[in-house]
C-alpha cells in the first residue's frame, strides 16, 4: 500500500445515502473542511455497485486514495441496548455477557455481530453501565469492502447518531458539558437526540406531514424520554427553519423549563467553523461526514 506524505495531515469522512454521496476532508492541523458533494439518481442496478461506481470516480478525482476515512452506519442497522454489569468485571467477560444477550435476543450465531461497547462507571455503586451497538456482520463487511475497492483505507465505521454527537460536541467546545436535546427539522424529517459528552441517551426519526403533527411527534417521544427518567434535560438545540420555530419553542417553553437554543445553519453553532460550504439541505450529512472524519483525528 502506498501513502502519501503530502497528505498525512488529512482524514476522510463519508455518508452514504440512496441518492447521494457526502465526504468531508478534514485537515488535522488548520481544521478546514472540504465538502464533497455528488447527487445521482438511482438506477436499474444494485444499489452497492452504484455506491462503489460513483465513490471511486469522486475518490480519483479529488485525490483521496489512501487516506483515513471513516463511514457511518444507517441507524436502522444497528441494535443499541444498555446493560448494569458487577463493577470489576474485565473486558472479555463484558464482550461475553453482550453476545449472550444478543445470542438469545435475535436468536443468531456470535460470529455474525460486530459489536462496541463503552463502561460508565457509577460513583459509590456496586454496578456499571455498559451501553453497546451492535451490527451484522455482513452489513459491516459491505461498507468495509465498497470503500476499501475504492483506494480508501478505512480506519472506522460508527454509527450515523454518534457521528453527529461528536460533529456537535466538537462544533460547541468550550461550552459546558450539559444533557442536551437536540431537535432537527429538515424537509418532512425530524431527528430529536439527547446526549451529553459521556454518551447518547435517547434518539428517534420520524416522519411529519404537517407543524401539528410535528409537534405531536416531539411531544410523545419527548414523554417517553422523561417516563424513563434517565436523566434531565438541562438544555434545548433547535436546527430547524425560522417558519417553524414559533410553534416549537412555544410548546417546548410552556413544557420545559430549561435554555433553549435555536439555530438556522451551523455557523451559528461555531461562527469560525468552515461549515458555510454546506447548504441548509446538506448540513445533516455535512454533520454525519464531519463527525466521521472527526473519528480518524482520535483513533
Amino acid at each position: 500500500m502506498k501513502f502519501s506524505w503530502l497528505k498525512k495531515n488529512y482524514s476522510v469522512g463519508i455518508q452514504l445515502n440512496d441518492a447521494d454521496i457526502r465526504i468531508v476532508q478534514l485537515d488535522y492541523q488548520s481544521k478546514k473542511t472540504k465538502l464533497i458533494n455528488q447527487s445521482f439518481k438511482p438506477d436499474d442496478a444494485e444499489q452497492w455497485e452504484q455506491w462503489q461506481t460513483i465513490l471511486a470516480e469522486l475518490v480519483k478525482n479529488h485525490a483521496l486514495e489512501h487516506l483515513p476515512t471513516g463511514v457511518s452506519l444507517p441507524l436502522n442497522l444497528t441494535h443499541m441496548h444498555h446493560l448494569e454489569i458487577p463493577t470489576g468485571i474485565d473486558e472479555v467477560s463484558i464482550e461475553a455477557t453482550i453476545k449472550t444477550y444478543l445470542k438469545h435476543t435475535f436468536k443468531s450465531a456470535v460470529s455474525d455481530w460486530c459489536i462496541d461497547f463503552a463502561v460508565l462507571q457509577k460513583p459509590d455503586d456496586q454496578y456499571a453501565d455498559v451501553y453497546f451497538v451492535a451490527a451484522k456482520a455482513t452489513e459491516v463487511d459491505r461498507y468495509y469492502n465498497c470503500l476499501t475497492s475504492c483506494g480508501l483505507q478505512v480506519k472506522t465505521i460508527d454509527v450515523e447518531t454518534h457521528a453527529l454527537r461528536r460533529a456537535l460536541i466538537n462544533l460547541e467546545s468550550g461550552k459546558s458539558d450539559v444533557t442536551q436535546a437536540v431537535i432537527w427539522v429538515q424537509g418532512q424529517v425530524g431527528l430529536l437526540m439527547i446526549y451529553d459528552h459521556s454518551k447518547i441517551y435517547y434518539q428517534q426519526d420520524f416522519l411529519w406531514q404537517d407543524i401539528n403533527q410535528l409537534v405531536g411527534q416531539l411531544k410523545t417521544k419527548l414523554q417517553i424520554y422523561l417516563a424513563l427518567k434517565i436523566k434531565p434535560i438541562e438544555r434545548l438545540l433547535l436546527l430547524t427553519p425560522s417558519n417553524f420555530l414559533v410553534k416549537i419553542q412555544t410548546f417546548l417553553t410552556e413544557a420545559y423549563q430549561v435554555p433553549i437554543i435555536h439555530c438556522e445553519s451551523l455557523t451559528q453553532l461555531n461562527p469560525d467553523h468552515p461549515s458555510k460550504t454546506a447548504s441548509p439541505d446538506d448540513q445533516l450529512p455535512y454533520l454525519i461526514a464531519y463527525g466521521m472524519a472527526l473519528h480518524n483525528m482520535t483513533c
